[in-house]
């Protein structure tokens, strides 16, 4: 069966999902359309180790986290690269890009920004302009969007009175709350096929010692039951077919594997002893795509990527790197992450890209809040777009 890839902004990471609670979609991060610079500061590659040319304008989302070397305040700021040349998203308040997409000649990043004595408040930045959902009275984010016409789905979760999450997807700023604060929700993907909007994430029990996969469909939860501990980050629809991509775990202890799900149905996953995560997905024809991590026993976390099951290789620096976003344009296939992971990133992180496996190093071109080399930075990179150049031919 045929399947057209659906534009969705998916970049969720285990880490940061269980850095609330146990496992919580928190976000990362990206920023508006950048200048481009004559010599472009990323080390653009291609796999035919050209330089890449003007036929794609490939797009970042991520974030620089910033060390004051004399009060030791830390930072983090969204930003966004645009063919290697980073741009801050806010340069005074504290923000962070958990997704991108694009729409037209639109640039859209999803994540969230705080000001003093503010929770974080859902934030989306269209071509680098902020969109505030919320008003920073309780905490909450945006951690998925997408573009259907005229209307700017975003998905995530704010945090009600009992201090639980509660997954929550907007449509054009007016909020839906997917679950009552009686469970612990949170939304991390939205897939749009025709009329249906599709919502991913998990719901927790009050004790917290037990994770549901769920796909809300036109605001109606679908658990997926017989994956006890298990969560979904990401969804790619094409027509009736509905891709999940997740970890779960078989229920023999709490070591989870990478899954992906097929009409809410198990399609592939690894199994014990290899624990990992899918990040996000992408279709191309009759393929699925999806990027992750996946960690070896007595090994360290490795990015990965697989396509339809089968896992495939990454050149440059795996080992404690991670894959959070993947992007498909043509014969092309680009993923996006490094060492650094959101909330987590500390100095000295890399952000990274690959096309079709071979990395591209991402580098600090932010000229503010910090001056290019500062050496008390850190990078990460969570999510990627690209979009097609007309090409003009000569006369």
């Amino acid at each position: 069966m045929q399947r057209s890839a659906n534009f969705l902004c998916q970049t969720k990471n285990m880490l940061m999902k269980r850095g609330f609670g146990v496992f919580l979609s928190a976000a990362l991060f990206l920023a508006p359309a950048c200048k481009k610079a004559a010599m472009p500061l990323a080390e653009r590659v291609s796999v035919n180790g050209s330089v890449n040319g003007d036929s794609v304008t490939v797009y970042v989302a991520g974030g620089i986290f910033v060390q004051d070397p004399v009060t030791g305040k830390q930072t983090l700021y969204a930003i966004c690269w645009k063919n290697g040349v980073a741009t801050p998203l806010t340069t005074d308040n504290w923000s962070f890009a958990t997704c991108i997409t694009l729409s037209g000649n639109d640039v859209y990043v999803g994540g969230g920004m705080s000001t003093a004595n503010r929770f974080n408040m859902a934030t989306y930045w269209k071509n680098g302009n902020p969109v505030t959902l919320t008003d920073g009275s309780t905490d909450a984010r945006i951690t998925a969007l997408a573009i259907n016409g005229q209307d700017v789905y975003a998905v995530g979760w704010l945090t009600a009175a009992d201090g639980f999450p509660v997954a929550t997807c907007w449509k054009n700023g007016v909020a839906d709350e997917l679950e009552s604060d009686s469970f612990y929700s949170v939304a991390n993907g939205i897939a749009i096929s025709g009329n249906d909007v599709y919502v991913v994430g998990q719901f927790m029990n009050g004790h917290l010692d037990s994770s549901t996969v769920v796909v809300w469909k036109n605001g109606v939860a679908q658990p997926l039951s017989g994956y006890p501990f298990s969560y979904a980050t990401s969804v790619v629809s094409s027509g009736s077919d509905v891709y999940v991509g997740g970890t779960s775990t078989s229920g023999s202890g709490y070591s989870n594997g990478a899954t992906v799900w097929e009409n809410g149905s198990l399609d592939w996953a690894v199994d014990y002893p290899i624990i990992g995560q899918v990040n996000s997905l992408a279709l191309s024809g009759s393929d699925v795509y999806a990027a992750g991590i996946h960690t070896e026993p007595g090994g360290a976390t490795t990015a990965t990527w697989w396509k339809n099951g089968v896992q495939l290789g990454l050149s440059g620096p795996v080992d404690s790197v991670f894959a959070v976003g993947i992007a498909i344009n043509g014969q092309d296939v680009y993923l996006a992450g490094g060492t650094g992971y959101g909330y987590l990133t500390q100095n000295d992180d890399l952000a990274l890209y690959w096309k079709n496996g071979v990395p591209v190093t991402l580098k600090n071109s932010v000229v503010s809040p910090v001056k290019n080399g500062t050496d008390s930075t850190g990078l990460y990179a969570n999510g990627i777009a690209v979009k097609s150049n007309q090409v003009v031919p000569a006369d």
